[in-house]
């Protein structure tokens, strides 16, 4: 993997959300679209993707995972539950995730992050750091490593701690046969 400071990126990626923003919001409305991840952080090592967050009501979720569905290419499915999906757009890149979370749920703290590392310098470091320890590693590595670090993350704001996913089962496995 090769990383990069983000502000190299930044009049792109802000282009490219720009148009992304746009094209979640003809699929879908009333939710709130966020750019995120490391491209958005001022001074991250980033890859130079985009990482974006949809935010919907809970009642919302399952029409919008149905009509994103139809424009987007699903993704980790793995991942999803009740609260959480991942889309992706192959149109672009480099890529383009696109996360939808539910508002107030504990998979809605995305954009609480992001904040927490523009604002903390401390942990913004520890951020590049690992980005910089895995920069030759396998990808399966990086994401074990960066998975912890957003966990002492959301253990900072409060949040509850990411698990294992485990296989869709109950709603999770009827919101997957909507799509």
């Amino acid at each position: 993997m090769k990383f990069q400071k983000s502000d190299m990126f930044r009049d792109k990626i802000e282009m490219d959300f720009v148009i992304i923003k746009d094209k979640i919001l003809k699929v879908v409305n009333n939710v709130e679209v966020m750019s995120i991840g490391g491209a958005a952080i001022p001074g991250a090592l980033t890859k130079g993707d985009l990482d974006v967050v949809i935010r919907v009501g809970r009642k919302k979720f399952p029409n919008a995972l149905k009509a994103l569905a139809a424009t987007f290419k699903v993704h980790h499915k793995e991942m999803w539950n009740e609260d959480f999906a991942i889309f992706k757009d192959v149109s672009y890149s480099p890529k383009v995730d696109i996360l939808v979370t539910v508002i107030g749920s504990k998979s809605d703290n995305l954009h609480k992050i992001q904040e927490l590392l523009k604002e903390n310098g401390k942990l913004l470091e520890e951020y590049n750091e690992i980005k910089l320890e895995f920069i030759d590693s396998k990808s399966k590595e990086y994401k074990i490593a960066k998975r912890r670090f957003y966990n002492k993350l959301r253990k900072i704001l409060g949040f509850e701690e990411e698990t294992i996913f485990s296989p869709p089962a109950g709603r999770q496995a009827r919101l997957l046969k909507m799509i």
